[in-house]
């Protein structure tokens, strides 16, 4: 599997951080969530339950269907994912006073909810941790610059090879080693830049270059050994 085309630069001096160059509604959502973040806080301090419960309302209705997303893919149960998804809004909301500002505060959101979709599944112990969505960003994903034509057309069986290769994509993901395989899901379906990958994540922007790297290489060596027919479609 080889990288996708990637417009925006994380090494760009002039990008503000947590935000893609150039993308305005970016900008506008983390100005928005520095108001509502402030907002909390200062209702917090001066003792206004009321304005405290507002700013927060707001934050929930912004992200709470993102993050229900996000954990969903994880715990792959959907009961246990608005769990887990509660757990993450309730830990955001006692420990919202430790939110910087040195990067968005979505990124510092899914940081949280995450590490708290991990955990969960790491204490279940009763299946291994998953990744599943639409696999077509992964197989037989097209090389940089060539056009995605060839996964995109419709045939009378595209709804069982859709199926097939959503179930390739599962075995696959699921063989797959952390961090590689949260790496790989955040970047091919959640579409997060390089930048935004190292703040959830907490490390590097070249540790983040190298994680996606090695994790495509091993994805595509599984679908390579176990499924050679999907490369040459």
């Amino acid at each position: 599997m080889t990288p996708q085309p990637d417009h925006r630069d994380p090494k760009d001096p002039r990008a503000p951080e947590g935000v893609s160059p150039g993308d305005e509604g970016s900008r506008a959502e983390a100005l928005e969530d520095r108001i509502l973040v402030q907002r909390f806080l200062e209702a917090k301090e001066a003792g206004d339950r009321e304005g405290l419960e507002a700013a927060f309302r707001m934050l929930l209705l912004r992200y709470q269907e993102r993050i229900h997303r996000l954990v969903l893919r994880y715990v792959r149960d959907p009961l246990e994912a608005e769990d887990v998804t509660q757990d993450v809004f309730l830990k955001v909301y006692r420990k919202l006073d430790g939110f910087q500002g040195d990067s968005a505060f979505f990124t510092w959101l899914y940081r949280v909810a995450a590490n708290t979709a991990v955990d969960h599944v790491a204490k279940r112990k009763r299946r291994p941790l998953h990744l599943s969505d639409d696999p077509s960003a992964l197989v037989g994903s097209p090389k940089d610059g060539e056009p995605r034509s060839g996964l995109s057309s419709e045939t009378p069986d595209e709804p069982m090879l859709r199926r097939e290769r959503v179930r390739i994509t599962r075995e696959i993901c699921d063989a797959l080693p952390e961090p590689y395989k949260t790496t790989l899901f955040l970047r091919e379906f959640e579409e997060l830049s390089y930048l935004e990958i190292a703040e959830v994540s907490g490390c590097s922007i070249g540790t983040v270059e190298s994680r996606l790297f090695r994790a495509r290489a091993r994805f595509r060596k599984l679908l390579e050994e176990r499924h050679p027919e999907l490369l040459q479609e």
